[in-house]
C-alpha cells in the first residue's frame, strides 16, 4: 500500500511538474527573445568596439614592439586585481575594529602598488597614424553590424 501511495504521489508531482514546464518554458522563452533583441545603441557600440578591435590587432600585427606593450599592459592590469586582492584581508580586519599598525601598513603598501600598476595599465602611447583594415574578419563584422544597424534605424523611422 505505501508504495502505491509513493507512486502515486510521484506520479502527481510529475504530472503537476510538466504541466508547469508547459507553461513556463514558452513564457521564459519570451522573456529570453525580448532581452536578446539588441538595441540600437547596443549595435552602434558593438560597431565602435569591432573597429577599435581591428585597430589593435593591426596594430599589434605590425610590431613587436606594440605586443611587448600590449603584454606589460596585461600584466600591470593582474598586478592591480592582485593587490586588490590584497587590501581586502586588512580592509576586513578594520571592518571588525581591529585595527592594527600591520594592517594600515599594508593597506598603503597594497594601495600604492595597485594605483602604480593601475596607471602602467592605463598608460598608453600615442597613436603612431597607423591605418589598416585589421584582421581580415573584422572588416567583414564591421559590414554586418552595419547592415543591421541600417535595417533598426529603417525599421524605427516606418
Amino acid at each position: 500500500m505505501e508504495t502505491l501511495i509513493s507512486d502515486l504521489r510521484n506520479f502527481v508531482i510529475s504530472l503537476v511538474a510538466g504541466v508547469i514546464a508547459v507553461y513556463v518554458v514558452p513564457g521564459l522563452n519570451r522573456y529570453y527573445d525580448y532581452w536578446s533583441i539588441r538595441r540600437l545603441r547596443n549595435l552602434e557600440q558593438q560597431i565602435a568596439d569591432a573597429e577599435t578591435q581591428a585597430k589593435r590587432i593591426e596594430s599589434l600585427r605590425s610590431s613587436e614592439r606594440a605586443v611587448l606593450f600590449f603584454g606589460f599592459k596585461t600584466l600591470f592590469a593582474v598586478f592591480t586585481l592582485i593587490s586588490l586582492a590584497m587590501i581586502v584581508p586588512p580592509l576586513v580586519s578594520l571592518a571588525h575594529l581591529q585595527i592594527r599598525p600591520d594592517d594600515l601598513l599594508s593597506i598603503m603598501m597594497w594601495f600604492l602598488v595597485g594605483v602604480l600598476s593601475f596607471w602602467a595599465a592605463t598608460f598608453s602611447e600615442k597613436d603612431r597614424g597607423q591605418s589598416g583594415s585589421g584582421c581580415r574578419r573584422y572588416p567583414a563584422r564591421i559590414e554586418r553590424l552595419r547592415v543591421r544597424h541600417g535595417e533598426r534605424t529603417k525599421k524605427g523611422k516606418a
